[in-house]
């Protein structure tokens, strides 16, 4: 039997603008996913992503190993990585 993979990058199923305008009512600081993408991939108005960063909330893509955290309160800090030129801002974790 073949094992199908699955594309990562375009088989999330995206968070909502709705869930994102929840977030900003929440005064939340940053969302994280473990995906590539927080929007759903074939919507290129990218409505969480605008109405988070609009709001200054800021976005963590990729994470992984999320299921390994034991605690329910834990520190998470990202260092941004130095780079002359780009939009996008990459993180050490």
């Amino acid at each position: 039997m073949a094992t199908k993979l699955i594309d990562l990058a375009t088989s999330n199923a995206g968070t909502s603008k709705d869930s994102a305008e929840f977030f900003v009512k929440s005064k939340v600081d940053l969302v994280g996913i473990d995906s590539a993408n927080l929007d759903h991939p074939h919507d290129s108005s990218f409505p969480a992503h605008n109405t988070l960063l609009s709001n200054e909330v800021l976005i963590v893509e990729n994470l992984c190993n999320l299921g390994l955290i034991s605690k329910s309160r834990f520190t998470f800090i990202a260092l941004p990585l130095k780079f002359k030129e780009g939009k996008e801002k990459l993180v050490l974790l």
